[in-house]
């Protein structure tokens, strides 16, 4: 089963959550996605931190052992009708959530975070893991 990890699991895996790195052990590299919302969000955390060097490094490293995917075009699609369906509902979410809910939409992939914005059921279709239930 294919994974979309959300930006806090990665950022759980670079500073060595014992957890997280017992589950990601357990995968293929190719079955573990980093999608380009979240490497951006991995770029931005690294640059304004205290460690830029060595934390960019980090995600270099990061991109060896992990699968990086684009906005394909029909997550594109799904990023647009998800943004549209919340928004008749009288809802908001975070532009890179939904882009991030859509790559794993449209991977038919599990989608691994811990942000409790995912799991209010606002996104249909999205099946979640959360590897850093305390």
């Amino acid at each position: 089963m294919i994974r979309v990890l959300d930006t806090n699991t990665f950022v759980a895996s670079l500073n060595g959550n014992a957890k997280v790195l017992q589950r990601l052990d357990a995968l293929h590299p190719e079955d573990v996605i980093l999608c380009a919302p979240v490497l951006g969000e991995l770029v931005y955390g690294a640059c304004c931190s205290a460690r830029e060097a060595e934390n960019l490094a980090k995600i270099e490293e990061l991109l060896t052992r992990t699968r990086f995917e684009e906005l394909s075009l029909g997550a594109a699609f799904r990023f647009g009708e998800l943004k549209a369906s919340l928004r008749k509902r009288g809802r908001t979410k975070d532009d890179f959530d939904l882009a991030i809910a859509a790559v794993a939409l449209d991977l038919e992939a599990v989608l691994v975070s811990d942000d409790t914005d995912f799991h209010d059921g606002a996104i249909p279709g999205v099946r979640f893991e959360n590897w850093l239930e305390r």
